[in-house]
């Protein structure tokens, strides 16, 4: 039997039952530094993918591999072009009110450092635009 399969890679096989077992403790209520403690792995990378996970699911911790099947480049494509969506309505609530940036990733399904890094890197204009409506006189305080 000629078979193109590879064998599996032992690091890639780990790194997959770490990342589900980390999901495993967290659903059951466990957080980030127990979980660390319990796997073995640093607190910040656990909080990395609890983070992919709340936005993609299981399926966006699985490790990838160099060159990904159709299907899994098309499902990549559609979650990006779904938060693509959200980003571009969160930015326009982001451009037209003092609403605090926590509150605008929340109402729209963004994690918080997902929607605040990409404003502060690529729109500084909007953000410069509500520091500066921030420190006009008689506008609410957005705390």
């Amino acid at each position: 039997m000629n078979s193109t399969r590879k064998t599996p890679n032992p690091h890639t096989e780990r790194l997959w039952a770490n990342r589900q077992a980390a999901v495993k403790l967290y659903r059951q209520g466990y957080g980030s530094k127990r979980i660390s403690h319990v796997i073995g792995v640093d607190p910040a990378t656990i909080r990395h993918w609890l983070r992919r996970y709340r936005q993609g699911g299981l399926e966006s911790l699985r490790p990838y591999r160099r060159n990904p099947s159709e299907e899994v480049v098309a499902a990549r494509e559609e979650l990006f072009r779904s938060r693509e969506a959200a980003f571009a309505e969160a930015l326009s609530v982001y451009a037209s009110t003092l609403e605090p940036v926590l509150s605008i990733a929340r109402r729209f399904g963004l994690d918080y450092d997902a929607f605040r890094h990409p404003t502060l890197r690529y729109h500084p204009d909007l953000v410069a635009r509500r520091d500066l409506l921030k420190t006009l006189p008689g506008l609410p305080s957005t705390g």
